[in-house]
């Protein structure tokens, strides 16, 4: 299969499922043909190959529907760009109340490990004068409902809980279950009292797994295709119950949307279709066309999405526990995997895995090198935090307070080569060869700090006397500025003899290093007798 799908992985290691699947070449063979041999018209005229397009449309959006285990009774597709135009749509659309002075409103909750499309649904709720509110997994738990909890039924204030069904980050897997909990308000810190709906960010999990909606009623469902079969791009759905789409509250109607409206007058009557009221404009008709397509190789290549849940948890399976099992001569590990399951159970667990890869000492290897080593080989991998800063922060204990620090805004000049002093200096050598890490390590014990207002680059250097410093200035008119024995002693003293123990036996005892400006008329030099 794999020669004959997907020969153009020839020499290739492909491992960004999780971020784009790969399309089989008969499926898109498939498509090409069916677009070749029909005429589709724009579904919004009346033509035949309009027809055409409206009744191929509507054989998806039901197609659809049966892959996930329900029906048009229950369940409405409403085409969008993608995942992220269906959560902006709930957000903008949702029925929230607004808080008062004396009277309570909508509160808006989610899951800290979602994906950054499903955090920024707050920026809507917050303009709405919504409360927000985030909530870690581990602060999620059942309560008994008694007492006050069972006595407020007549409240009818609607609340949002977004959780995804499979996380982006490390593939935990969260119960499904929590969608009956959250509505009969069984969930704590859910008990607010109100009519509690629930959004199941599906987009990562049905990329490998089956969905039933027949049995985890969830109110809105967005997913992504591309995701799912690879093409077409650009292409999701938002999956609505019927039991919440009469409350949805649009603030604009757009091309095929209206029954009836007046260009002079502030009149608008919606369409009754819950998609036709929803899609504004032209949907992408031939990408909708396309997904026909991707079903059909999907069943016949694999035989359904429980087949492929259960190939790619092997898959993932195998190995999370090769990775485990890497050890350096010393015994470290080689690699650190973020997960809560330990790859057990595909209950709990989805065929993404998450992992820093460590040195000798423990010491994590910058994911931007561990990418480029990959790519040399020609293996496809993505680095960084995928979207989800908030399964980042936890597996990689990083608190708020260091994110904002590091993204800090800050003035800086820019200069004839852009930033200025933006690498201007290079340590090099008594040979004029230039210095890297990989061949002196410790270099990264000296650390450079341009001071604009002072004029100067303080230079410190972390040894055995941490926090040492010397200055030196980032103003000399002549072209090299020579710094003596004596100068180079006092320097040295200034950093408690940690400069000349930060190299190795080699450059001890020669010029040490030398800074050399790439800007034109200013050179420096440290040198050692």
């Amino acid at each position: 299969m794999r020669e004959r799908e997907f020969g153009r992985l020839a020499g290739t290691v492909y491992l960004d499922h999780a971020g784009a699947t790969l399309f089989p070449e008969s499926q898109l063979a498939n498509f090409t043909r069916d677009l070749m041999e029909n005429v589709y018209g724009n579904p919004h005229s009346q033509n035949i190959s309009s027809k055409l397009t409206h009744d191929t449309v509507e054989q998806v959006r039901y197609r659809i529907l049966a892959h996930f285990h329900t029906s048009p009774d229950d369940y409405s597709v409403i085409f969008t760009a993608g995942s992220t135009a269906a959560l902006k749509l709930v957000a903008e659309a949702f029925p929230w109340v607004s808080w008062g002075l004396e009277s309570s409103g909508s509160q808006f909750w989610y899951l800290t490990d979602s994906h950054t499309s499903v955090v920024g649904m707050r920026k809507v709720t917050t303009a709405r004068n919504v409360m927000s509110t985030p909530v870690r997994p581990e602060d999620i738990c059942l309560v008994e409902k008694q007492g006050a909890l069972a006595n407020d039924s007549d409240c009818q204030l609607p609340h949002l809980f977004c959780y995804p069904a499979q996380s982006n980050f490390s593939g935990t897997r969260y119960p499904l279950s929590w969608i009956k909990e959250v509505k009969s308000r069984r969930m704590n810190p859910l008990c607010t009292p109100g009519k509690w709906f629930v959004l199941l960010d599906a987009a990562s999990y049905v990329s490998t797994s089956p969905l039933d909606l027949s049995t985890h009623q969830a109110d809105f469902v967005p997913i992504s295709f591309y995701k799912i079969f690879g093409f077409p791009t650009g292409l999701g759905a938002l999956l609505v119950s019927h039991s919440v789409a009469p409350l949805l509250q649009k603030t604009y109607f757009g091309g095929g949307t209206a029954a009836a409206y007046l260009a002079g007058e502030d009149f608008y009557i919606p369409r009754q279709s819950v998609a036709e009221r929803f899609e504004d404009g032209t949907i992408s008709f031939l990408d909708v066309i396309a997904l026909k397509h991707g079903f059909d190789a999907l069943e016949r290549l694999t035989g359904g999405m429980e087949n492929i849940k259960q190939h790619t948890f092997t898959l993932a399976q195998y190995t999370y526990t090769a990775l485990s099992s890497l050890r350096y001569p010393n015994g470290a590990p080689v690699v650190q995997i973020y997960n809560d399951s330990g790859f057990s159970d595909p209950e709990a667990q989805g065929p993404i895995i998450n992992f820093n890869v460590l040195d000798d000492n423990g010491n994590i290897i910058g994911y931007s090198q561990v990418d480029k080593m990959a790519s040399l080989y020609n293996i496809h991998v993505r680095t960084g935090c995928f979207c989800n800063t908030g399964a980042c922060q936890r597996h990689l204990r990083i608190s708020n307070e260091m994110v904002k620090k590091h993204h800090q805004v800050t003035r800086w000049p820019i200069g004839n080569h852009g930033l200025l002093y933006d690498r201007s200096w290079m340590v090099v050598n008594h040979n004029g060869i230039c210095l890297s890490q990989k061949q002196e390590p410790r270099l990264c014990l000296i650390q450079p700090f341009v001071d604009l207002q002072r004029g100067i680059m303080v230079i410190r250097a972390e040894d055995q006397s941490p926090g040492t410093t010397a200055a030196l200035s980032l103003v000399n008119e002549a072209q090299y500025l020579l710094i003596n024995r004596s100068s180079v002693l006092e320097l040295q003293q200034q950093l408690s003899t940690s400069a000349p123990a930060l190299l190795s036996e080699q450059f001890r005892g020669r010029e040490m290093a030398r800074c050399a400006c790439a800007q034109p008329g200013s050179h420096l030099y440290l040198q050692y007798d």
